[in-house]
């Protein structure tokens, strides 16, 4: 590929290391071979982002080779409106090929830096054809010393491989579309860093952690609340457990350091639980937030019992696209079952099973109000 002058930039060769990098300090951006990335658009239904995005993974899934659990999906863009309102664009890699540039990225400690698709290294625009007005063009970059080529045939998708492979391709491709035109870059421009942001796989479960920061602002209370009731949770079931007493201090402590954590502003803490509880009441104004609560609350009643007998663990809670998840453990798995049938009464409950042993069974049971 051409040579990269800006020191922001570094590339991820098809082996999943770094390379091309020329000060790890102020890299932010990390090119990944487009070879290992499935691009797809679709109509996806939907208007609220967390129903389409749900939706995204099963409106896909006939196309794709692989179980959809074990792939990410990265939204590169959507039409909301106009005639494809509902389109969207789509990159798609499998989940352990991701793990394995992060940890990649961790090891050179670029844990922050962004993943793009090589062939958004191509410009929409070239000298002759404009990808944002036509649909039927290719535009190719080669670097002499390589075989390998890059290609963007669309704003949100490109191919990338080495030559033969690609100029059968293009043979395919013409069949299909007779208009296709091609357009042969003669030198690569540097990249425009802000329009680049959308491109990024490093989305959901992959997020950095500036986009974190971020989406704690925006879920700051439903977070603030979830983690503290669960904590007192936590705290309650320990203390109810003789097995546990002397750890209960312990986690008393940890439970007050965390209350104090999040809730700065207050300065005594007599009853974390009612306090909590008190926060809980000022921050029911957000619907979302109220939702959470209110579904929180009513399967705690059922939860509990359970706990308190000792006969399930509650390893954790996650509040996601209003949907509770629970992640628990019991001996035996029609404990968990039962649980799920029960809040299923209610609520509109599943359970899956994560893992089972003749001596136990761990899942999760995912909580929709109906």
């Amino acid at each position: 590929m051409s040579p990269m002058t800006d020191t922001r930039q570094a590339m991820m060769n098809l082996d999943g290391q770094l390379e091309a990098m020329q000060d790890a300090s102020s890299v932010q951006w990390v090119w990944v071979p487009t070879e290992q990335v499935l691009f797809l658009d679709a109509l996806v239904p939907g208007k609220r982002t967390a129903d389409w995005m749900q939706a995204l993974p099963y409106v896909l899934e006939e196309r794709l080779a692989q179980p959809v659990e074990t792939l990410h999906f990265a939204v590169l863009h959507r039409e909301n409106s106009g005639e494809r309102a509902g389109w969207t664009q789509v990159a798609v890699v499998e989940k352990d090929r991701m793990r394995r540039w992060l940890d990649e990225l961790e090891a050179n400690g670029l844990a922050n830096a962004a993943l793009v698709p090589d062939c958004f290294r191509l410009p929409a625009q070239g000298e002759t054809l404009d990808l944002t007005e036509n649909a039927q063009a290719w535009l190719i970059w080669q670097d002499e010393r390589q075989s390998r080529r890059l290609v963007r045939n669309g704003v949100y998708s490109g191919l990338a491989g080495e030559a033969a492979w690609l100029e059968q391709v293009w043979a395919l491709a013409r069949e299909q579309q007779p208009d296709l035109q091609q357009e042969t870059l003669s030198s690569l421009p540097e990249p425009d860093w802000a329009s680049l942001k959308p491109f990024s796989l490093r989305q959901g479960e992959f997020r950095m952690a500036s986009d974190s920061g971020r989406v704690w602002q925006t879920w700051k209370w439903p977070m603030v609340l979830l983690v503290a009731i669960f904590a007192v949770l936590l705290t309650d079931t320990v203390l109810k457990t003789q097995r546990l007493n002397l750890q209960a201090a312990a986690y008393e402590r940890q439970t007050l350091a965390l209350f104090k954590q999040l809730f700065p502003d207050v300065k005594r803490v007599v009853n974390i639980r009612a306090q909590t509880k008190v926060r809980l009441n000022r921050a029911a104004d957000e619907s979302d937030t109220a939702d959470f609560a209110s579904l929180l609350r009513s399967v705690e009643s059922k939860v509990r019992p359970l706990l308190d007998k000792q006969a399930m663990r509650l390893q954790s809670l996650r509040w996601q696209n209003r949907q509770l998840q629970l992640t628990v453990s019991a001996k035996q798995s029609a404990t968990l079952q039962q649980l799920a049938e029960d809040l299923n009464q209610r609520f509109q409950a599943e359970f899956k099973l994560s893992h089972a042993a003749p001596d136990k069974t761990e899942g999760v049971i995912y909580v929709r109000a109906r």
